[in-house]
């Protein structure tokens, strides 16, 4: 929980916002996968980390730094002045 919410923070998550982040613990390990993408899905960034369960805010950030440097602004400016 603490993982995905770090990456919504990370990238201004809001209700306006569409993107997403699940987070499982698989063998002691946190895997977070998350998207950010425009409302009618034409374009999308994704990605996913693994790291130590207790590293989850850690992982959510470096997470949404990773979309962000593959386009992930790109996105949230065009969301933003749409609004």
């Amino acid at each position: 929980m603490r993982a995905e919410r770090a990456f919504s923070r990370a990238l201004g998550g809001s209700c306006q916002v569409p993107l997403a982040a699940h987070a499982v613990l698989e063998q002691g390990m946190l895997w977070l996968r998350g998207f950010v993408a425009l409302p009618d899905g034409s374009r999308m960034i994704r990605g996913e980390l693994r790291g130590e369960a207790d590293a989850g805010e850690a992982i959510g950030q470096e997470l949404a730094q990773m979309l962000r440097e593959r386009g992930a602004d790109t996105i949230l400016a065009a969301l933003a002045g749409s609004r």
